[in-house]
């Protein structure tokens, strides 16, 4: 599929839209991440090329939506993103124009998920970060649960995401990024629909948490041999989820965060 084939790749808006939007952006973002963290994605080929998905993926940074926008440039996601990221005036004009869908939790979820399943609808995508906020260390944290209320009424199969290097690059404690560094992001094999819920929505949660941080250690390996062990920086992200034992709660305690 090209580029330019804007019907395929964001069915319904217009090819001076996509254009803009989803091909002149990314190509900057590219660039940009390329020279500073040599962006490196895996697994683009199983991304599915027709067809509403979601796609689900760790967080650990900024620069999150960013590189994986980049892995899955041939079918574009549209993020659901804090209210707080419209209050700057370049923030507003961004956000706008890749059309995210605004969250504000003081007024409930159900008007955003009501918008992403009328977009899933009619054949776009979509992408949660379901721990709800950052990783304040780089490893992956709890699932909220209220994210299997947008699979569940949803019905479209679902597209495992994992980033690592990104916390090195640009942590929630760092006013701004550093200018080096590695990232590398990866996609995993879609999950049916029904083939995921056959267990129940704890069992979904877990499978889907699961191959996501089997993907997040196969990048941290790669980026780790790629940079002679200088990066990531070892800690607790070296420690898959399952084996450690400082889980938050799975409320945790910050806001949604794109």
């Amino acid at each position: 599929m090209m580029p330019f084939d804007h019907e395929k790749r964001i069915p319904g808006r217009g090819m001076w839209k996509v254009f803009f939007w989803w091909t002149v952006c990314p190509v900057a973002v590219w660039l940009y991440l390329k020279i500073c963290y040599r962006l490196k994605t895996l697994g683009a080929h199983r991304i599915p090329a027709d067809g509403a998905a979601i796609y689900i993926s760790n967080h650990q940074s900024f620069l999150d939506p960013m590189a994986l926008g980049i892995l899955v440039y041939k079918r574009p996601f549209f993020p659901m993103v804090r209210m707080s990221l419209y209050d700057s005036r370049f923030g507003h004009w961004f956000m706008t124009g890749m059309e995210a869908i605004p969250m504000d939790r003081s007024k409930g979820e159900m008007g955003p998920i009501k918008e992403a399943l009328n977009r899933l609808k009619k054949g776009h995508r979509m992408i949660i970060f379901p721990e709800g906020t950052r990783a304040r260390d780089g490893a992956m944290k709890p699932f909220k649960r209220g994210m299997m209320l947008l699979i569940k009424r949803a019905k479209v199969p679902v597209i495992p995401l994992a980033i690592d290097g990104a916390f090195d690059a640009w942590s929630p404690a760092m006013k701004y990024p550093r200018l080096r560094g590695r990232v590398m992001c990866i996609a995993g094999e879609p999950i049916d629909y029904e083939d995921l819920i056959k267990d129940g929505p704890d069992a979904a949660i877990e499978r889907i948490k699961r191959e996501i941080e089997l993907l997040r250690l196969e990048v941290r390996a790669k980026i780790r041999k790629a940079s002679k062990g200088r990066l990531p920086a070892p800690g607790p992200g070296d420690v898959p989820y399952w084996e450690r034992d400082d889980q938050l709660d799975e409320e945790g305690e910050d806001e949604s965060e794109a």
